[in-house]
């Protein structure tokens, strides 16, 4: 176990390290089969993320226009492709590669992309990004509470959660060393998460200080996965300029 632990805890400073959001441009949707059936959903929910990493504006996914444009999405691909996300599974008797579920990738095409988005309002979101560095901590059901670090191998879950919801919405983010000075040049994002049973879910209070004003926001009765996806989405509509005021 002494041997297994620290080669634990170096593949998560790794992996936190590595992290990368994916091109602005590129989405991706689970979908089942490589087939018509799902293909238009699929590509719909990728450009509706697109939109929103690209822009930083998560308001764009309430906009009906947006819908209107998710379900013509096939018009502003370059190109896409799938990966079985049980490749390593063999194919049982009864099932084909229809009834496998895969990750379809989708990279749409900027020119017209960054139309699309003019014509709704808004406008890419252009020049080097702030990196976050996201102190969270966590009380799950049971009272068990503890901070969210890069070096530790609790809250493995969570703190994969938080960097997918960074990276979709074009954010990179960083989390702290346990006994480690905190990283300079970092926009700090604070959250709080509780479980409670009161509100069938997760508990977010979130808060951010971006050129001397704090932004808070929360949401409540969630997954932990929504939660991060709020937190993130927050942070990228207040860095971007597109905070509701």
């Amino acid at each position: 176990m002494r041997t297994i632990l620290p080669v634990l805890a170096a593949f998560v400073i790794s992996a936190a390290a590595l992290a990368q959001p994916a091109p602005l441009y590129e989405a991706q949707a689970i979908v089942t089969g490589t087939d018509m059936r799902e293909r238009p959903a699929g590509l719909g929910r990728c450009l509706t993320d697109v939109l929103v990493k690209v822009s930083g504006a998560p308001a764009l996914r309430d906009d009906p226009r947006v819908a209107a444009l998710a379900a013509r999405a096939g018009a502003l691909v370059e190109d896409f492709d799938y990966r079985d996300r049980m490749s390593d599974r063999p194919m049982m008797d009864e099932q084909g590669s229809r009834d496998r579920p895969y990750t379809l990738t989708c990279r749409f095409a900027p020119r017209k992309v960054d139309a699309a988005l003019a014509r709704l309002g808004s406008r890419p979101w252009r020049g080097e990004r702030p990196r976050l560095l996201a102190h969270v901590t966590m009380t799950e059901r049971g009272g068990d509470s503890y901070a969210l670090a890069a070096d530790t191998v609790k809250g493995d879950r969570p703190r994969a959660s938080l960097l997918d919801a960074a990276a979709r919405v074009g954010l990179r983010v960083t989390l702290p060393l346990t006994d480690a000075p905190p990283p300079r040049g970092l926009v700090p994002l604070e959250g709080v998460l509780r479980w409670s049973d009161a509100d069938l879910g997760w508990v977010a209070e979130w808060s951010l200080l971006w050129q001397q004003r704090r932004h808070r926001w929360r949401i409540a009765g969630v997954s932990f996965d929504e939660a991060f996806r709020n937190g993130t989405e927050g942070a990228a509509a207040i860095l971007s300029g597109h905070a509701r005021r």
